[in-house]
């Protein structure tokens, strides 16, 4: 049992709660060392159980501050038939760190926003590209079909060089346009350790499709 099982259970049903609790999972599971226990201290206060480096099979308490809270929620508790002991224990986790996971929270609302944003921008691009050649094409089309007038001609002539310059800016750019959205929603990132999980995602952000 973990804090982070306790509450995957309490927040099954809230999808932003749990992908927020995966994401922690994710980067903190493997990091955790087999042998510390979080725990309760003498005064009932929230420590980390630790194997001692001086004498064998002793244990030391340290305090829960010392380690990264998503660090923290992922160690494991001793196995217990108290109930009470596992609220408590959770009770007393969400009082020093109730703000950090409501931060974070909104943060990975954030990223999902910017994910929607990102999808919607290259539609964009796409659309205006795609719009721009056909538009462009029907008037070369209408050239040929057509026995317009000089000036008829160099309008239309100058509104197909200008969709397709219009068309080959938007690809160009395309890809700086995606990176100045992405950038701009990760300095609004708060929660220091998830920021640079996502700068670590960089590339794959700016080349998400849903």
């Amino acid at each position: 049992m973990t804090i982070l099982d306790m509450l995957n259970k309490m927040n099954e049903n809230n999808k932003l709660m749990a992908k927020s609790l995966e994401i922690i999972k994710d980067n903190y599971t493997s990091l955790v060392n087999d042998n510390y226990e979080l725990t309760l201290d003498e005064n009932r206060e929230l420590s980390v159980k630790i194997p001692s480096l001086e004498r064998r099979n002793e244990y030391v308490y340290k305090s829960v501050a010392e380690y990264p809270y998503p660090l923290t929620m992922c160690m494991r508790i001793s196995e217990s038939s108290n109930v009470e002991r596992y609220n408590y224990m959770l009770s007393k986790f969400m009082d020093l760190y109730r703000d950090k996971l409501d931060l974070l929270f909104k943060d990975v609302h954030i990223v999902d926003t910017l994910k929607a944003k990102i999808v919607k921008t290259k539609d964009r691009i796409d659309y205006v590209t795609y719009y721009s050649i056909a538009t462009g094409a029907i008037g070369a089309v209408l050239l040929i079909i057509f026995n317009f007038t000089n000036n008829v001609k160099n309008a239309i002539t100058i509104g197909i060089i200008v969709f397709f310059i219009l068309a080959l800016f938007m690809q160009i750019t395309k890809e700086s346009q995606v990176k100045k959205i992405v950038d701009a929603y990760i300095s609004l990132i708060k929660t220091e350790w998830y920021q640079k999980e996502l700068n670590k995602q960089y590339t794959y952000l700016c080349n998400f499709i849903e």
